[in-house]
């Protein structure tokens, strides 16, 4: 089905969950948050715009903190002046709440099966968020920090899971702090068997759950949250609507992140989160184009322009393609295999052949360097044999690599080996065939 404007017209028209205050106040928040809200933008590009499809609401009454449906951040009044008359922090508490929000609809949170109850599904939701949020900050510089909801309380046992795993753990949280009394703690809880599991499934409309509900999120510190979940849940009513937005919020985050990426402007941390959080992944070969592409030089040439803008008048330079030079260093030490060696040289020849005056030098370096083989553009190098075989040493092809000073570096290996201490000037790709780290340059991990 193909939907026009008018059709995101059609998709959009439902009754907002509150009502807009009319106070002379709510106008003054609303300006302040529109700020806020426009600094995270600035500051997180990979949900910039997703956050700008959104608009902000302030609401009288009915919401305690904030929540979101497809089209409005609502902010309950009486919250941001709260949070406005305490002044320390109230931006960063801001930018948090934005951020929490925009996972839920992210991560669809709201879709549930009808076995799910809402409170329950709401608190997993939650604490799926929080731990998504927490890592992602820790992959930030300190100036792009924002105030998230304290995880103290809640267990390890809870965290890393899925939200329908972290559902099942509180309803036997539920279960087990019903034979206490509330008073064991998670942390203590045994693993219930999965027929354990399924039953609990059947007792959550029953008084006695509800209650101990409201109690257990007191006690992870989950109640003080408020982000509406439940009511954007009940919004679900024509699922091909649902589901065009869905879409539609999904490829803006993959789509930006995709030409952040292609740009080179992704930090390595926040692609590994991405990846880790959203399932998503890039192949190892489009990654190393996009990083190859980024560093390929250009210069204008007044003296020779355009040709074909000329001709229409228009008086443009030309670009000049420089000359560059690229080491293409191979890991030929015994933990590598010749297999995935040659594999790596196949993938690469596709990639290097598409770049004109390329000078790309080939080493082969266990220990120390035995052998450098020189390439031009176009020049088949699927003929290369490998030497090596010893001890891992990253040392030599740098060293080496300073003498010549290419453009850039790609290295092939495990990662495991002494590594340079030195500072470089030249561009560094690290082709790492586990999850290992490197301690500069730009990791692609191609497991």
């Amino acid at each position: 089905m193909e939907h026009g404007e008018e059709g995101l017209n059609e998709i959009f028209q439902y009754e907002t969950l509150y009502e807009k205050s009319k106070n002379d106040e709510a106008k003054l928040y609303l300006d302040e948050l529109n700020r806020v809200k426009t600094e995270l933008i600035l500051e997180q590009p990979l949900f910039s715009h997703l956050l700008s499809t959104f608009q902000i609401m302030v609401v009288e009454k009915k919401l305690a903190k904030f929540a979101i449906d497809k089209i409005y951040f609502y902010f309950s009044e009486s919250y941001i002046a709260e949070l406005i008359n305490e002044r320390d922090h109230w931006k960063g508490k801001i930018k948090g709440d934005l951020l929490h929000m925009i996972m839920h609809i992210i991560y669809r949170h709201y879709e549930r099966e009808e076995k799910f109850d809402r409170k329950v599904w709401g608190i997993a939701s939650d604490i799926v968020v929080f731990n998504a949020l927490w890592d992602m900050q820790g992959r930030f510089e300190e100036k792009n920090m924002w105030d998230l909801h304290d995880m103290s309380k809640i267990p390890k046992s809870l965290l890393n899971k899925s939200v329908e795993d972290t559902y099942i753990g509180l309803l036997n949280y539920f279960e087990d702090n019903e034979e206490d009394k509330l008073g064991r703690n998670i942390e203590d809880n045994e693993e219930d068997n999965e027929n354990e599991k399924q039953n609990d499934l059947l007792d959550i409309e029953s008084y006695s759950f509800q209650n101990n509900m409201n109690t257990i999120s007191q006690i992870l510190g989950t109640e003080d949250l408020n982000c509406d979940i439940e009511t954007l849940m009940g919004l679900n009513g024509n699922m091909d609507k649902v589901q065009y937005a869905d879409k539609l919020n999904e490829g803006i985050v993959f789509e930006k992140y995709d030409n952040l990426l292609k740009r080179g402007n992704m930090d390595d941390n926040v692609k590994k989160w991405v990846e880790k959080y959203f399932n998503l992944r890039i192949d190892w070969t489009t990654e190393l184009k996009n990083y190859i592409q980024k560093l390929l030089p250009y210069d204008m040439n007044w003296s020779s322009p355009n040709r074909k803008m000329l001709g229409q008048g228009i008086y443009l330079p030309s670009m000049l393609k420089e000359n560059i030079k690229i080491i293409l260093a191979f890991d030929t030490s015994g933990s590598i295999n010749e297999e995935n060696l040659k594999l790596f040289l196949n993938e690469t020849q596709n990639i290097i052949q598409s770049i004109n005056n390329l000078e790309l030098i080939v080493i082969d370096c266990d220990s120390k360097i035995q052998k450098i083989s020189n390439y031009k553009s176009g020049e088949n190098v699927l003929d290369h044999i490998f030497l090596g075989g010893g001890g891992t040493d990253f040392r030599p092809v740098f060293q080496y690599a300073e003498s010549i000073e290419p453009n850039l570096v790609i290295y092939f290996t495990d990662g495991d080996g002494v590594i340079p201490t030195d500072n470089y000037q030249f561009e560094t790709i690290w082709m790492i065939i586990n999850d290992n780290k490197m301690p500069f340059g730009n990791v692609i991990n191609m497991i």
